[in-house]
C-alpha cells in the first residue's frame, strides 16, 4: 500500500509523533509510523525500509533524543538516498550533530518550540499537503532555514508577498465561513435558540425558559478543583458520581487520568479530604486495560453500583485530535457493600455492536461506546445507562443511546442489560444494536455526547445535560455558536424535549482549544430547585503527557437555578 508521509521519531518523542500522525491523517494524508504500520512477525529494519520506500515525504520529529538515535540517523539517510523530501519539525532546542548535521544542514525547518503544539501542527499540515500537491514555492516562506535555528531576528517578507498571502487568506476564510453556514443551518433550527446568543468560549446563556414556564439561570464559572489540586489531573474524566449529598457532607467518585478516586468534603466547593484510589485499569488483555472512570453511582437495597467507562487501549490504530493513541470504549460495573468505601469489579455490561478492529474511517482513533451517564428511575425498578456510540457509519460523530436493566430480572450484572433499538429494549447489552434517542447528526452534522440524566423532583421530570459538538467550529477557529452544554427534559427517559443551550464552548478535547467536557447537574438536595452544573474545563487543552503545551481539564461549576414563572 502506498503512503504519503513517513514519520521518523525517537521512542521518547512517541506522543508528539502520534499527534503529528493524527493531524496529518485528519487532512487525508496517509502516514506510515512505527510501530503501528509494522506487520506482525515482520523484522523491524525491513519494515522501516519498506515504509520509507513507500512514501513521498518524511517528517522528522527532531529533538536531542532524535539526535542520539541510531535508528533516526539510518531512517534519514535512507530517505535522502531515495530522494524523499525531509521536513524536520523541531520540538526541542537542539542542533543536528554528526550524520544528521550532514543530511539536514541545507533543509528548511519548522519550529514547534512554543505552545500550543496544535498551531505548529497546522503549519506542518499545510506545508505537507502543499508539497504533496506539487506547490513548493509558497511553503518555503513558512519554514525556518537551518542557519536560523539559533535565536534569530525575524524578517518580514516582501510587501507584494504579504498582499498576496492576505488575499489568499481572505478567500480561504470566506470559503470556510460559507461552508460552515451551509452545513450548520439545519442544526441551528433544531437546537432551541437562546434569548441572547453567546459568542465566547465558556460563556453561559443569560436566561433559558423551558416550555412549561420554568426559568433556568446560570451563574459565573467557579473552580471546584484546580489542576493538580489534591494531586489530581485530567479530571473529571467522565463526570462526577455522587455517593452521598447531605447537609455538611458530600462523598463522590471522580475519574482523574485513567483511575477513579473517592473524594469527600463539606460541600462540592470544599472537597478537602485526601483522595483515595478505588478503581484502576485492569491487566493487559482485559476490556478496561487503559482506563476505569466511574460516571454514575446508583443504589439498590444496601448495595451501591458504580457504572464506569472502560477503555481498551491495546491494538487500536489511529490517533485522536487530543493527541491520544486509539482506544475502544465500553461500560463496566463495580459494586460496593460498605457504603461506597471499597469497590469490586463485576465485569463488562454494555459493549458496542462493532469490534474494536472496525473503524468508520482509517484515521478513527476513538471507537466503541462511552461518554456516558446513568441513574435509577423513580420506581427503583430500572437502571438506565446513556452512552454515545462512536463506532457507527451512519452518525460518525456519535449520538446518545440508552440501555436498561430491569431489577425484576436480577441485579445489573453482565447479561441483564438490554439496549433500546427501534422503539423497545430488545437488544443485548453486550454487542447488540441500538437506536439513538438524541440524534443531531442528520440535522446538521453535530455530535451529541456525555448524556448525564438526573431526576428533578420539584418538576416531576427527568432532565439531562449533555454536550453538542460541531467540529467545523473549532476546525475553522470560529466562535462556538452551536457547540456547548445543553439541557433536555423527559417524562419517561426515552422521549426528550427540544434542546436548550446552557453554556457556549467547544465540546471536544482538541489540543490548544478552550473546552468543556462531561457536564453533570447535582442538586443541593433531592427536593431543591438549585444546585451545581459541574464539568471539566481547560482554557488551553492538553493531554497529561504534553503538559508544557497547556492545561489538562479540571473540575469547575456554575450555580444553576430553576424557578417557576409566577402568574
Amino acid at each position: 500500500m502506498p503512503y504519503d508521509v513517513f514519520i521518523s521519531h525517537s521512542s521518547s518523542d512517541k506522543l508528539v509523533a502520534e499527534a503529528v500522525c493524527g493531524r496529518l491523517e485528519s487532512a487525508g494524508v496517509r502516514c506510515w509510523i512505527a510501530p503501528r504500520n509494522i506487520n506482525p512477525g515482520e523484522a523491524w529494519s525491513a519494515a522501516i525500509l519498506r515504509g520509507i520506500e513507500s512514501c513521498r515525504l518524511m517528517v522528522l520529529v527532531f529533538s536531542d533524543d532524535a539526535n542520539q538515535s541510531a535508528h533516526v540517523r539510518r531512517e534519514v539517510a535512507h530517505a535522502c538516498d531515495h530522494e524523499l523530501i525531509v521536513i524536520p519539525l523541531r520540538i526541542r532546542e537542539a542542533i543536528p550533530r554528526g550524520d544528521l548535521q550532514y543530511y539536514l544542514n541545507e533543509l528548511h525547518w519548522l519550529d514547534a518550540l512554543t505552545p500550543p503544539l496544535e498551531k505548529h501542527l497546522e503549519a506542518l499540515t499545510a506545508r505537507v499537503t502543499h508539497l504533496l500537491s506539487g506547490d513548493r514555492v509558497t511553503l518555503a516562506e513558512t519554514s525556518v532555514p537551518k542557519s536560523k535555528l539559533r535565536p534569530a531576528r525575524h524578517r518580514l517578507p516582501p510587501l507584494v508577498l504579504l498582499i498576496a498571502l492576505s488575499a489568499i487568506a481572505l478567500v480561504v476564510s470566506l470559503a470556510t465561513i460559507s461552508l460552515w453556514i451551509f452545513s450548520t443551518h439545519n442544526v441551528s433550527q433544531t437546537l432551541a435558540s437562546p434569548a441572547t446568543e453567546a459568542v465566547e468560549s465558556g460563556t453561559p446563556i443569560p436566561e433559558i425558559v423551558l416550555r412549561d414556564g420554568i426559568h433556568v439561570s446560570i451563574a459565573k464559572q467557579q473552580v471546584l478543583l484546580n489542576d493538580a489540586d489534591l494531586g489530581l489531573r485530567a479530571m473529571p474524566a467522565a463526570g462526577i458520581a455522587m455517593i452521598e449529598n447531605g447537609p455538611g457532607r458530600v462523598r463522590l467518585l471522580l475519574g482523574a487520568g485513567n483511575k477513579t478516586y473517592l473524594l469527600e468534603g463539606p460541600d462540592l466547593g470544599h472537597l478537602n479530604a485526601l483522595p483515595r484510589l478505588v478503581l484502576e485499569p485492569g491487566e493487559p488483555g482485559t476490556f478496561d486495560n487503559g482506563a476505569a472512570n466511574v460516571f454514575a453511582v446508583v443504589k439498590s437495597g444496601s448495595t451501591f453500583y458504580a457504572f464506569y467507562q472502560a477503555s481498551d487501549s491495546e491494538g487500536v490504530s489511529g490517533t485522536t485530535v487530543a493527541g491520544y493513541s486509539g482506544f475502544y470504549l465500553s461500560i463496566g460495573l463495580a459494586e460496593s457493600d460498605d457504603d461506597g468505601d471499597t469497590w469490586v469489579k463485576k465485569g463488562q455490561i454494555i459493549k458496542c455492536a462493532k469490534p474494536k478492529e472496525w473503524a468508520a474511517t482509517p484515521k478513527q482513533g476513538g471507537r466503541g461506546i462511552g461518554w456516558a451517564g446513568g441513574l435509577a428511575d423513580t420506581s427503583g425498578k430500572h437502571f438506565y445507562v446513556y452512552y454515545t456510540d462512536l463506532s457507527t457509519p451512519h452518525t460518525p460523530l456519535g449520538q446518545i443511546n440508552v440501555a436498561r436493566c430491569s431489577l425484576d430480572d436480577g441485579p445489573p450484572l453482565p447479561g441483564n442489560w438490554k439496549k433500546y433499538y427501534e422503539g423497545a429494549f430488545t437488544e443485548p447489552g453486550i454487542g447488540g444494536q441500538d437506536s439513538p434517542i438524541i440524534d443531531l447528526y442528520s440535522a446538521g452534522h453535530s455530535g451529541a455526547w456525555y448524556g448525564r440524566p438526573t431526576y428533578a423532583k420539584f418538576m416531576g421530570k427527568y432532565i439531562m445535560v449533555f454536550e453538542v459538538n460541531q467540529p467545523r467550529e473549532w476546525e475553522a477557529g470560529m466562535a462556538p455558536q452551536i457547540s456547548g452544554i445543553y439541557l433536555a427534559v423527559s417524562d419517561d427517559l426515552i422521549k426528550w424535549s427540544e434542546q436548550f443551550k446552557l453554556v457556549s464552548s467547544y465540546a471536544q478535547r482538541v489540543m490548544g482549544k478552550s473546552i468543556v467536557v462531561a457536564p453533570t447537574i447535582v442538586f443541593d438536595q433531592d427536593d431543591k430547585a438549585s444546585g451545581w452544573l459541574t464539568y471539566g474545563y481547560s482554557p488551553k487543552y492538553t493531554s497529561e503527557a504534553l503538559l508544557n503545551l497547556g492545561t489538562p481539564t479540571y473540575l469547575v461549576g456554575r450555580r444553576i437555578t430553576f424557578e417557576k414563572e409566577n402568574h
